[in-house]
């Protein structure tokens, strides 16, 4: 979460931010940086420590003060602090600033965005034109970036610069920040109008989704929930639905998945959608609209559950165990530890979201909490949860399976010890009727 409130702030303020893990942490920044900190943003509670209450204490006797907005309740007599509901949207934030700050929409319109915005560059892959000027960014050590136009307004897109620029390893190009909206708008049109194009081959719908995937973690994570980013996660979330409905035999898609090269998170939540669909079917626990609902439900939640985590060597964790036989730095460590809690707190702004999503995304870790992962897991948890989590389980060893050398016989005696459960086991159960029926 402070990942994406923190990148939330430097997009829609061009703001610089720090970011602490205490407000001990906090303190001592505003105390020996030579900064002038213009605002704080804290939650109530880290890790059961008050870190509001301590904020707001130390910015009582503290001359000026810093205005303060608290995340989530709490309770304090002082004055120049502003506290939301703990399931907050980043747009209260964004307004308890401007008037915490009594910044103009002249001043706002200034500061709010660099001049050149990063756009990823998957998103031109497969649009045919770009409708503004589009720059690519040149660091050097000593001097300020340069960033030189590469392509004009209305400008047909030449691909084979494209993959040469990815071969490169770039990753991001640039327009101007007065064409974001419009640039988004015509490159979002142009890969959304791929997907809904009729009779469109499989392999295509799959390669299209997943750089899809690609471009919409890029979106959360730099801007949060937009509506350029809620059409493309649609989109994507039906295009791949509509796959996995089309395919009566399993083994012809499960070989197009597996093969194809797009990254691991995006082959993980295919896959997650293609097998919880075969297994709504086994178990039959509603009836043809239920089923409708819930699978909609499933499909959205497998497509955004790991999309905060950048690196598929972060999504492959699907355990304690994974994660500390890992050398990773402790942000790495702390956004793996959160992401199902941050997915959840993300998508309540997401709208039109299916109902129960935001609980379903916390719980996909098999704790109530979204934090962590389950050392042992329970029965109380929403029957789509605990379908989610063995069937997750199940994709991740089909991911790893040259790797692993683990015949099917074995992954099913794995997933059996690990779920002992009656609740579970009715899934492992569907999973292996799946398998030798080749549903």
């Amino acid at each position: 979460m402070k990942r994406i409130v923190k990148n939330a702030l430097m997009s829609e303020f061009n703001a610089e931010v720090l970011a602490t893990d205490s407000a001990a942490a906090a303190i001592s920044l505003i105390e020996h940086e030579n900064i002038p900190f213009n605002i704080i943003v804290s939650r109530n509670k880290l890790d059961e420590e008050a870190s509001a209450l301590t904020l707001l204490n130390y910015n009582y006797d503290r001359t000026p003060s810093i205005p303060i907005i608290v995340l989530g309740d709490v309770e304090f007599s002082g004055s120049n602090y502003i506290k939301t509901a703990d399931r907050f949207r980043t747009e209260e934030i964004f307004r308890h600033i401007i008037d915490l700050l009594n910044i103009s929409k002249e001043e706002l319109a200034e500061i709010k965005l660099p001049e050149y915005i990063p756009v990823p560059i998957e998103i031109f892959i497969r649009s045919k034109l770009t409708i503004c000027d589009v720059y690519i960014k040149i660091s050097k050590k000593h001097d300020p970036d340069q960033y030189v136009k590469i392509m004009h307004t209305n400008h047909e897109i030449n691909h084979e610069h494209i993959t040469r620029y990815q071969q490169k390893e770039v990753t991001h190009l640039y327009v101007k920040k007065a064409d974001r909206n419009k640039f988004f708008d015509s490159m979002i049109e142009q890969s959304v109008a791929i997907l809904e194009k009729q009779d469109l081959p499989s392999n295509v719908i799959v390669d299209v989704a997943a750089e899809h995937y690609g471009i919409s973690q890029n979106l959360i994570t730099q801007m949060g929930i937009t509506p350029h980013c809620v059409k493309l996660v649609n989109s994507s979330v039906k295009a791949i639905a509509k796959v996995v409905q089309g395919h009566t035999s399993l083994g012809p898609l499960l070989k197009l998945l597996l093969n194809n090269r797009g990254s691991y998170a995006y082959r993980h939540c295919h896959l997650i959608t293609l097998f919880s669909h075969r297994v709504l079917n086994i178990v039959d626990w509603c009836d043809e609209k239920q089923f409708d609902q819930n699978f909609e439900k499933i499909s959205f939640v497998a497509f955004l559950h790991d999309i905060t985590l950048p690196e598929d060597q972060l999504v492959q964790i699907n355990n304690k165990l994974d994660l500390y036989k890992l050398n990773l730095s402790k942000e790495k460590k702390d956004l793996v530890l959160n992401h199902a809690n941050t997915i959840s707190t993300i998508v309540q702004t997401f709208p039109k979201a299916p109902s129960g999503a935001d609980i379903f995304l916390r719980q996909h870790h098999g704790v109530s909490n979204g934090i962590g992962f389950a050392d042992t897991f329970v029965s109380n948890l929403s029957i789509h949860a605990i379908l989610f989590i063995v069937v997750e389980d199940f994709a991740h060893h089909l991911l790893n399976f040259k790797e692993n050398k683990l015949t099917m016989s074995e992954i099913f005696i794995k997933l059996y010890q690990r779920y002992p459960l009656p609740s579970y086991r009715k899934i492992v159960d569907a999973l292996k009727t799946m398998i030798v029926g080749g549903m």
